[in-house]
Formats: C-alpha cells, structure tokens, sequence
C-alpha cells in the first residue's frame, strides 16, 4: 500500500495477531525532529515501524514500541491550518509522534483518533493483564518464584551461559532424569546420623577457628598501616601501556570492550528502552528482580530475536558498571 492509501483495520487477522496497519509520518527525536514516511504495525504485543527498502518494496525494521511501555495516547495537531492531525505516545524514556496519510487530507483527523484508540486499547488491556498475572503471583507463591530472577542472573559468567541453560534436554537425558525423580531417596541408619552430625559441628568449629585467625590478621594488617608514614603519591596514568580503555582490576576490560562492540547493532531508541530498564532496577540492589521488569526484558529480546545478543551485552556492560 502505497502513502496516499488510508490506513485499514486490521483486527480480524488472527494469523498475525495484527490490529491495526498503515502508512505514517514519524517525528525523529531531538534535536532534528525530521519526519520520515514508515510503515506502523499495532500487535497486541506493541507498536512496530518499518522503513520501505530497495526496489522489491521490501521493509526493514527500525524500531518498536513494547506495549508495557505505553504509558498515554493523545491526540495532536501536527498543522491546525492545513487540518493534520496525528498522535503521540508517551513512554518512560520518550515521545512517539505519528501523523497518518489518509487518501483524502479531510480524513486526517479521523485516521488519527482512530490510531489513537486502538493504540490506548492495546496499552490498557496490557496493563490489565499485568495485574491479574500480579494477582497471581501473589495466590500462587511457587508460580511467583518461577518468575523472579536473582541479581547473578545478569552477571557476565551467567549471561554467556543462559543460551545453553535454555536448550532443551535430549530423550536420553530427559528419561535419566525422570528415573532419578521416580526413585526414592536413599535412607540413613542412626548411627550415621550421628556420624554426620557430630562431623558437622566439627566442620562448624574449624570454621569458626579460620575466621577468627583472619579476623587477627586482618587487624595486626591494618596496625601497620597506620604505624608506616604516609607519603603523597602524584597521579598516574591507569591506562593500559598500549593506550586502550581504563582496567577496573577485575580483568572485565576485554569483556566490556566486547560488549560496546556489540551495542553498535542497536537501534539508538530500543537502546534507551533496555537502559531504562536496567537502571531502574539494577541498582536497587534488591536480592530479587521485580517479576514484571523481568519479562519487559525478555519482551524486548523476544521483539527483537536477531538482536538478542547485543541486548544482553547491554545488560552486561549495565550490570558491570553498577
């Protein structure tokens, strides 16, 4: 469908689950604020727009809007005079503008509430889903703790290995685990509970022992250092000998080098969204992660799925530097 076509409705397309599509202008962000034409797609999921691409009228996908992000649609009078109208959505990290293109110029305020409804449909009914699955949670403790995710979760070693976590077990070691679980656990006599627990209570005691010895070590360390003078040292360089970036003394420079590369495939908008994100909520420091910020991440990868890895190198480079 070329500009001048009026945008449809396209709420009965179960197969792609589209409810509405069409040509628009979009406003680029400050301080340009150029319009560009783009193809907008409303999904139950979010908004998507794509940019029209070589001679065969293919798309390339440019950005998206994710429908938890949605926080208000209003509609905007791009042109009061020449009576065009659009729509803006409003997300934490920014302000969507869109002015649809009718066929007839008369039809521009019309396109425009007609966007605006369904968009704000999309977003209510996303929020509404959220609290029941909060609902849930709250009557379903076990379901709850299936979707929390622990602070280790985003560090590096983790991420690196979340891909392989994830892929499914082969026959043989699914019918290996199911035999496991089906056996019953072994029983102990009491004389080897007796045995456990007095090597326990040993265990305990040694313990202790080693973090007193340390504890001494560490204060006769820290005498020391307070009878030796203090000299005042001048600045010095804390970049590598052969001028690369600045070392954390952690050995994560390579790893954050890496992961700056990646975030070069990002677009500049849904970089703001993840960072948003992560932010927010990495640095409460809490010992659990909000479920529902939980599956904004995982959103977004599923949104974009050939950007996965670049998004976790965001997260990365985020959970580093916090």
């Amino acid at each position: 469908m070329e500009g001048g076509e009026s945008v449809e409705d396209n709420s009965k397309s179960d197969d792609k689950m589209v409810k509405k599509e069409g040509w628009v202008l979009k406003q680029g962000p400050p301080p340009w604020k150029t319009w560009k034409k783009r193809w907008l797609v409303l999904t139950p999921t979010g908004l998507s727009y794509f940019s029209p691409k070589g001679k065969e009228n293919k798309f390339s996908l440019k950005g998206s809007v994710p429908a938890t992000m949605i926080a208000t649609v209003e509609l905007m009078a791009i042109n009061k005079k020449k009576g065009i109208f659009g729509f803006k959505v409003d997300v934490p990290t920014r302000t969507y503008i869109f002015a649809p293109q009718p066929e007839k110029l008369q039809l521009s305020e019309k396109e425009a509430q007609g966007w605006r409804k369904q968009v704000q449909k999309v977003g209510t009914l996303t929020k509404k889903k959220k609290k029941r699955e909060e609902k849930r949670m709250l009557t379903n403790p076990s379901h709850a703790q299936a979707l929390y995710l622990p602070l280790t979760f985003f560090e590096p070693s983790r991420l690196q290995s979340v891909s392989q976590e994830l892929e499914p077990l082969s026959p043989r070691a699914e019918a290996s685990a199911r035999m496991s679980r089906s056996q019953p656990p072994p029983t102990t006599s009491s004389s080897a509970k007796k045995g456990s627990s007095r090597h326990s209570r040993e265990k305990e005691k040694e313990g202790e022992s080693k973090e007193r010895d340390r504890g001494d070590r560490e204060r006769e360390k820290k005498e020391d250092k307070d009878r030796k003078p203090r000299h005042r040292t001048g600045s010095k360089d804390k970049r590598s000998p052969e001028g690369g970036a600045k070392s954390d003394g952690k050995g994560r420079t390579s790893e954050r080098e890496r992961a700056k590369s990646e975030l070069k495939r990002i677009d500049e908008e849904r970089k703001a969204e993840i960072e948003q994100v992560v932010e927010k909520y990495l640095k409460k420091r809490d010992a659990i992660i909000d479920a529902l910020v939980a599956k904004e991440i995982s959103l977004i990868v599923e949104s974009h799925e050939h950007e996965k890895q670049a998004i976790l190198a965001q997260i990365r480079v985020k959970s580093i530097q916090l």
